[in-house]
């Protein structure tokens, strides 16, 4: 068992070097300028690479599926308002709050993952892809909760609760009298005052009276001028209905986090849901990179054989950071290859002098394997052929 798990390890190192030497990284790097989110972009970087058939020939009809969509829709598909919410999902699972803001991200997402959907899922046309979303749920009840009770920015709503509703009326009204009476003085006062300008000083209403009169106007200083020639006085006259808003802000402020705080937990509720509902999305944006980049490349889909000992037929195939280099980069234009390698083959020998091309063909031969394992479409002319390989191994250069 020992024996067995190290060859298990040394097989992976032999892989992960293959991965290295043939530029495995780079092509997914290019991959990922295809996706629409930082979370999409990331995942791209580390492509998963399937370990059988079935799933590398699943992915390739998703491909083909959500890249014909694609195609067909103005704009092509859109992710827009489907946001990264593992955060956020995280604090609700916990028990914590999370602000307005960050749950109407949960509604929106909710909202526009529906919405995806609908304009995706049809099994007649598009089985692989509506397989899989078949399984996720968009709660439409929790979306529809959360949007009730918020407004557009995150806010509370002030039917939300009728609590909230009353405080903030109470609240607006108190600040009304409020400002009355402070204009009021600063009429009274004129004299004694640099402006009829009402400021505020950490969260109280104050007027800038002069120093010299400073006697005349009676109140709390809370602040004083650079040049200390003025000073910021809130009047005693609205300290006691100044206290009251400050209390009542509290109780309105402790309704919306109580709020908050219910959604929040409707939120922890469904962590699985959503969380699955996120897996999938993503998924879906992983698709449609690989479609996007493959539409790029002026790719095709490969046929994929089930034994390792098929022929490997693939005409003009250009190698794909070549042709990167030749599109982005003002690089050379790239010469393709193709390859004929029929099924009783079981060796061949690339021979040539130095800089004739033979590690790029090898390179080009590797890579083409491992794009159609990964679900890839690949850059020729004729639709290639080749068998699908459990083991590809790469050893190049003099040492």
């Amino acid at each position: 068992m020992q024996l067995s798990k190290f060859n298990l390890q040394k097989v992976d190192d032999l892989f992960k070097e293959t991965l290295e030497l043939l530029e495995w990284h780079t092509i997914c790097s290019h991959l990922s300028t295809f996706a629409v989110s930082n979370k999409g972009r990331l995942k791209c970087k580390s492509l998963p690479i399937p370990h059988d058939i079935s799933s590398s020939r699943e992915q390739l009809q998703q491909v083909l599926e959500l890249g014909s969509l694609d195609a067909i829709i103005e704009g092509g598909l859109s992710f827009k308002g489907i946001f990264d919410l593992e955060n956020i999902l995280l604090v609700c699972s916990k028990g914590g709050i999370c602000s307005g803001e960050e749950l109407l991200q949960v509604a929106q997402t909710l909202r526009n993952s529906r919405k995806l959907r609908t304009q995706i899922s049809d099994v007649s046309v598009r089985p692989a892809i509506s397989s899989l979303i078949e399984s996720i749920s968009t709660l439409p009840e929790l979306q529809q909760l959360l949007e009730f009770g918020l407004e557009e920015g995150g806010r509370v709503a002030d039917r939300a609760s009728r609590k909230l509703s009353d405080m903030r009326g109470h609240f607006n009204v108190l600040r009304l009298e409020r400002r009355d009476m402070l204009l009021e003085i600063t009429r009274k006062y004129s004299t004694f005052l640099h402006d009829n300008v009402i400021y505020e000083r950490f969260g109280r209403p104050v007027l800038a009276v002069k120093v010299g009169t400073a006697n005349q106007v009676q109140g709390i200083v809370h602040d004083t001028s650079s040049s200390g020639n003025t000073i910021f006085l809130e009047p005693h006259a609205v300290i006691k209905i100044g206290n009251k808003i400050v209390e009542l802000k509290s109780r309105i402020i402790n309704e919306e986090n109580r709020l908050l705080g219910i959604w929040s937990a409707e939120v922890g509720n469904n962590y699985s849901i959503i969380e699955h509902l996120c897996e999938i999305i993503l998924q879906l944006e992983l698709v449609l990179a690989r479609a996007r980049y493959g539409k790029w490349l002026s790719g095709l889909p490969p046929v994929l054989q089930e034994e390792e000992t098929e022929s490997f037929s693939i005409k003009d195939f250009r190698h794909p950071l070549l042709l990167w280099q030749e599109r982005n980069d003002s690089g050379q234009k790239v010469i393709p290859i193709s390859f004929d390698v029929p099924s009783g083959l079981k060796v061949v020998a690339i021979t040539g002098p130095n800089t004739g091309g033979k590690t790029a063909a090898l390179k080009s031969f590797g890579l083409a394997l491992i794009m159609a394992r990964a679900g890839m479409l690949l850059p020729c002319s004729r639709q290639p052929s080749l068998p699908w390989c459990q083991q590809i191994y790469a050893d190049i250069g003099d040492e």
